[in-house]
């Protein structure tokens, strides 16, 4: 495998012009069967690129991967191709038959209702969006765990890792190591597994990640989700009949002023807070206050062993300033469910599901009981033949191995995703940014 660089890109550029002259050689019918021919050996040259001429530009360091159509759009969408697509049936790589099972398990993965966007049914997986593809191959992936042949999950795993890491909100310079060998043994990987013929050039670009992550950071700094969602805030502001262009160039230049005085303090409470929502930011606009609302008639015996004597209060849902937060005995049977959390204790983080939310009558004290792994199980993945990393933002425990604990509102962080398997296993997962989800 060898990098892209710009002699390199200037001796395949020159190759290929030479080849399009000796076509012109040809007769017409010669002609379109010697394009075929030379269309691989060009290795995806497609012309002359413009910025060559830019004298700090560099083919092969100067282009950024990008998450959505690289990866999520691109590799991943590519994988559940070759795994569900009839053609493909008899290879040893194929669950086409275990699509509706399949889809029955991915319901089961409970995400907060701050998801970006809720996925649809699995069967509609060609139909899919690239923050659909997302959530399945972060979250998703263990849903395949005891489907897919062991090698091909192996293999998936590693490129959970690496967007995992990748798209972390804190990277450390060891796990820039650790993504580029995931990039490098991903691509020679799915090679060995599916075939030279199924390497694309999508797949090929997942072994440069490693790169881009080291000399710009996080995905998350320069993905186009953050263009399209700015593009389509832009497209739904667009009212006019004609002159479109006009129009997106007034409201984006009136975006750029209003983000620009939106740390005034003279400017209007009301206003900004309409910003904000419109924007997506999550800012803390609010006090560190937090209510509790639709009451819950069950008692829990738990809470009332822990204060005898006391009368307590219960409910089904709590507000912490924009988060709300439920209990997962009412998240049965809906869509989203905001019972899974992480949770601070003695500067340690753990992750638990809600299970009874509470206040004490005398001086309306909140508390919360949380189920949360005593047993805890952090994600491994094969890095290379010799090593494996472990990633602590996904958890797994046996559903015995729950504990209780009795915890504060101030001690939540952010909600996170959790999956029960039909053999009692349980994952609790993070999400590595909040960029785009929770």
């Amino acid at each position: 495998m060898q990098q892209r660089c710009n002699v390199r890109y200037d001796t395949l550029l020159a190759l290929k012009q030479f080849r399009d002259f000796q076509r012109t050689q040809l007769s017409k019918k010669d002609q379109k069967e010697q394009e075929k021919v030379d269309q691989q050996k060009n290795r995806g040259i497609l012309g002359p690129c413009l910025l060559r001429s830019c004298s700090m530009f560099d083919v092969g360091h100067s282009f950024m991967s990008d998450s959505l159509h690289n990866v999520y759009i691109g590799a991943f969408k590519r994988m559940m191709s070759l795994w569900f697509s009839p053609d493909y049936r008899t290879e040893p790589w194929s669950i086409h038959n275990h699509l509706e099972e399949l889809s029955r398990l991915f319901k089961q993965v409970r995400l907060p209702s701050t998801t970006t966007r809720l996925p649809r049914v699995l069967t509609a997986y060609s139909n899919y969006k690239a923050n659909e593809f997302r959530v399945l191959l972060l979250f998703g992936h263990v849903i395949f765990a005891e489907i897919l042949p062991k090698m091909y999950y192996d293999h998936l795993l590693q490129l959970v890792c690496l967007l995992h890491l990748a798209e972390n909100r804190r990277i450390h310079k060891d796990d820039v190591k650790v993504i580029e060998k995931l990039g490098t043994n991903f691509v020679i990987s799915f090679s060995r597994l599916y075939t030279p013929r199924h390497c694309v050039q999508v797949v090929h670009s997942v072994f440069h990640i490693g790169a881009t992550v080291r000399y710009f950071g996080p995905l998350t700094n320069y993905t186009t989700f953050n263009f399209e969602n700015q593009l389509g805030l832009l497209t739904r502001t667009c009212k006019s009949t004609r002159r479109h262009a006009e129009e997106i160039i007034a409201n984006l230049y009136l975006l750029q002023s209003a983000l620009h005085h939106l740390h005034d303090p003279i400017l209007n409470f009301a206003f900004k807070k309409q910003l904000l929502s419109i924007i997506n930011e999550n800012e803390d606009i609010n006090n560190n206050d937090y209510r509790t609302s639709r009451k819950n008639d069950k008692v829990n015996a738990f809470a009332t062993v822990l204060f005898p004597k006391k009368q307590l209060n219960f409910f089904h849902q709590l507000q912490i300033r924009r988060m709300k937060l439920n209990t997962y005995s009412s998240a049965v049977g809906k869509c989203a469910d905001d019972s899974t959390i992480v949770f601070r204790i003695d500067e340690k983080l753990f992750m638990g599901r809600i299970q009874s939310i509470f206040t004490l009558v005398e001086n309306s004290t909140t508390f919360l009981l949380v189920d949360y792994p005593n047993v805890t199980n952090y994600f491994t993945c094969s890095v290379d033949k010799t090593d494996d990393f472990k990633y602590s933002s996904i958890q797994s425990c046996l559903k015995n191995e729950l504990s209780v604990r009795l915890i504060q509102p101030s001690e939540i962080i952010e909600k996170c995703v959790y999956f029960e398997h039909p053999n009692r296993k349980c994952y609790f997962m993070r999400f590595p940014n909040l960029v785009h989800s929770s």
